[in-house]
């Protein structure tokens, strides 16, 4: 089969696919968008067309199966190479399929960012509370020095009282 493949994939092959298509694809452009398979473990191999226009992709495909037969039966002595099924215009897109990889990418992201938070977390070095600090040092903790900002705002609502800013660098009022 890889024999098959080869022929079909030969420049001698697709030159005389290219006349066949009045000379608007060079062989070089049908070698980009073609690929061949075999089909499992069978004497039947696939070609596949990836073009933007799926008309266009069936029509190169057709004429690619009417030439390779002929080329294989004059190579290969013994050969009967026939074509099973000529290709039909696909009712969907082959591919990319948008919505795989919209979830792929999703998931990939998702996982990335719990990656990121968590390296974060991980290689944070600093010292947040006493107990990291007590892990650290082995000393006990004598005091606290405590955040003004949250104090300052707390009594404010506790007495109902504002602070205005200070004026020209005189003190603030009560």
């Amino acid at each position: 089969m890889n024999t098959y493949i080869n022929i079909v994939k030969s420049d001698r092959v697709l030159e005389k696919v290219s006349e066949r298509l009045d000379g608007e694809y060079t062989a070089e452009d049908l070698k980009k968008i073609l690929s061949a398979s075999q089909v499992e473990e069978t004497e039947i191999f696939q070609i596949y067309i990836s073009h933007p226009d799926p008309e266009e992709a069936a029509r190169i495909a057709n004429v690619i199966a009417e030439v390779a037969p002929e080329d294989i039966s004059g190579l290969i002595e013994g050969s009967s190479a026939r074509v099973i099924d000529y290709a039909k215009v696909p009712e969907r897109c082959y591919t990319p399929s948008y919505q795989r990889n919209v979830l792929l990418g999703g998931m990939t992201g998702c996982v990335l960012a719990v990656f990121y938070v968590a390296l974060c977390f991980l290689l944070d070095v600093r010292i947040k509370d006493e107990e990291d600090l007590t892990a650290l040092f082995d000393i006990p903790v004598l005091g606290q020095i405590p955040d003004m900002l949250s104090i300052g705002s707390a009594s404010q609502k506790k007495y109902g009282y504002e602070t205005a800013a200070p004026k020209s660098g005189r003190g603030g009022r009560l």
